[in-house]
């Protein structure tokens, strides 16, 4: 299996999780490298994202597992040779198993183009299912600065944390590391897989 770093920017960022999913299938195709396939009534290639990033985002630390026995530096320059530019692979590295990566992200990190403003307590408002919802989000903060912060990255969307953060509304946000939880600590996944 490849574990593949790779940028989402550009007109990119405004593609969802499952267009982005089809441009790796015809990426894949195009490049002509072999990805294992499901076995049962519906084949599909064998493909894992970390967790799917908000629309209108842009990262440069989001991950994809694919199941093919190619080495990875000859992975990384096919698919770099064969893919737009807003998808471009950063690194890839040959891992035994899927690291499920959506599951097992804790935090990611992310840069804003305002001034975070610093509060002693931190709670955002949305609208789920008709109804308003504020929550406190405290708990979910791992780190902040002035323009970037670690947040939990599950349970907390970082346009929500901006707008609790700042007076108008922060359209540019960048995400640039994902972490792991290894016992207490938060690990840079680049760190931990070698990528």
């Amino acid at each position: 299996m490849i574990l593949l770093k790779f940028e989402k920017a550009e007109g990119f960022c405004f593609i969802s999780h499952v267009d982005t999913l089809r441009h790796f299938q015809r990426i894949f195709r195009r490049a002509d490298i072999s990805v294992e396939y499901s076995k049962g009534f519906n084949p599909h290639m064998l493909i894992y994202f970390s967790s799917p990033l908000p629309l209108g985002l842009a990262s440069k630390a989001e991950y994809v597992c694919v199941a093919t026995d190619m080495k990875a530096e000859e992975f990384l320059k096919r698919y770099n040779d064969n893919c737009p530019d807003g998808l471009k692979g950063v690194s890839a590295a040959n891992v035994d198993k899927n690291p499920n990566l959506q599951a097992n992200v804790a935090a990611c990190r992310y840069i804003f183009a305002k001034k975070l403003q610093k509060k002693n307590s931190y709670s955002v408002t949305y609208e789920k299912k008709g109804e308003t919802v504020t929550e406190t989000i405290d708990d979910r903060i791992y780190s902040m600065g002035e323009y970037d912060a670690v947040l939990a990255s599950v349970t907390l969307r970082p346009d929500r944390f901006a707008l609790s953060c700042s007076d108008n509304c922060i359209t540019e946000i960048v995400k640039t590391n994902q972490y792991l939880k290894i016992g207490d600590k938060l690990v840079d996944v680049d760190e931990y897989y070698g990528l």
